[in-house]
């Protein structure tokens, strides 16, 4: 069709340089010396001008006749043509069809995680509100159970320990300390031996909302339980979650599993635990150069005595008791807290039983990424949370992981060194 519309262009510009040898306008001779100075001359001009735009008219006509004319001519006619034509426009179809089918496709496929694009998936884990650590959502709606750990010479070692989120550690009396562990997202299949329930472990640990794990306890210890209508799991109403074992002699051979526990917890309908956790930090490298890197305790006596080496590959604190690795019977490992935390508390005795001051506020230690923040503690009452601060009156922030608490008497039964 190109080629048509040349020969017409061609043919239209030949007639122009043809009329153009003559005078802009075909038909108009120039002016001759009489016919400068009369009107007949001017006459004649007029009507030359009036003839040459009608025929420029005519030939504008003439060429778009010409083209629609000569431009159908591009349709096939003869069978050859037709059959040529009619796979062009087939191939046409196909391909057409398949871009189709094709960007379909694509715009309706799944949205993929990939180093190019940018996705959003439904968030599935969350901050443990006990520890900090990452766990799935469904871990997270887990009540807290808190259980009694018998540390008696007999008792050791103990199962269940290297598992849970917060262990407090206190005397409970004769100079012997007994344990109180904190699990939630934690599991443990084997857990003992359980003892008795004093009343500062009920102060400790109330802030968690917690079942509260233990075989009897002090007079003021199961009544303190009561007041503040603790979700109580003790063993002589649920002597179904415990068994005895023979390894043992007793009372230092009594376990249970959180499988168990939990069942009880069901039946008794201690579904979750409402509660605000410890202020968490965000995981950091340690310090290069560590500050602290060996803590001692001083609770009672060289068998109770208890100290932790860092680990600066791990960022965590080797624990030692009576002067050896204080060892997880069923994990057999040596625990070691991300978090080794000494509360100072005003310490006395009634009769044979310990007496903690555990309201009010007092100096602390927190020690972690291999150093030292001296501050103080602060709670208003039995189930109001513990507030750490530091000098400067701000929140002290807690890696993940394990955080173990030791109350001691004084500052002076704190010592650390490089």
């Amino acid at each position: 069709m190109l080629f048509m519309v040349d020969d017409i262009r061609r043919q239209n510009s030949a007639d122009k340089n043809k009329n153009n040898d003559s005078s802009l306008f075909p038909g108009i001779r120039p002016e001759s010396s009489s016919a400068k100075n009369g009107a007949p001359a001017a006459s004649t001009n007029l009507k030359s001008a009036v003839t040459e735009a009608a025929t420029v008219k005519n030939h504008e006509k003439t060429w778009k006749q010409q083209f629609f004319s000569r431009g159908l001519v591009v349709w096939p006619h003869t069978e050859k043509q037709k059959t040529i034509g009619l796979a062009i426009i087939a191939l046409l179809l196909i391909f057409g069809s398949i871009l189709v089918y094709g960007l379909n496709k694509y715009a309706n496929r799944p949205f993929e995680i990939s180093d190019s694009t940018i996705t959003f998936k439904p968030k599935t884990t969350t901050p443990s509100r006990l520890t900090g650590v990452e766990i799935p959502l469904e871990l997270n709606k887990r009540r807290v159970t808190s259980i009694m750990i018998e540390n008696s010479p007999d008792a050791r070692p103990q199962s269940g320990l290297y598992g849970a989120g917060v262990v407090f550690e206190a005397i409970s009396e004769g100079g012997i300390t007994r344990f109180n562990a904190l699990y939630q997202e934690a599991q443990p299949s084997y857990i003992g031996p359980i003892r008795s329930v004093r009343p500062y472990y009920v102060d400790l640990t109330a802030p968690f909302d917690p079942a509260f794990v233990h075989a009897g306890g002090s007079g003021e210890g199961l009544a303190k339980l009561a007041r503040n209508k603790i979700k109580d799991l003790d063993h002589g109403a649920n002597a179904g979650a415990f068994q005895r074992i023979s390894s043992r002699v007793a009372p230092h051979n009594l376990y249970s599993s959180m499988k168990a526990l939990d069942q009880a917890a069901r039946q008794r309908g201690y579904k979750t635990s409402k509660f605000t956790g410890w202020l968490r930090k965000k995981p950091s490298p340690p310090a290069k150069a560590a500050k602290v890197t060996k803590i001692d305790l001083t609770i009672s006596s060289p068998l109770y005595n208890v100290s932790y080496n860092y680990d600066k590959k791990s960022n965590s604190y080797a624990r030692r008791m009576a002067g050896r690795p204080h060892v997880d019977e069923k994990a057999k490992k040596q625990i070691k807290p991300k978090v080794v935390i000494a509360l100072v508390m005003k310490y006395s005795k009634n009769g044979i039983y310990s007496v903690y001051k555990t309201t009010g506020k007092g100096d602390m230690f927190v020690f972690q990424d291999g150093k030292v923040i001296k501050g103080k503690w602060k709670k208003k009452n039995t189930k109001s949370q513990f507030k750490f601060l530091d000098k400067k009156g701000q929140p002290i922030r807690l890696n993940a992981g394990q955080t173990w608490v030791t109350l001691v008497g004084n500052s002076g039964e704190v010592n650390f060194s490089n």
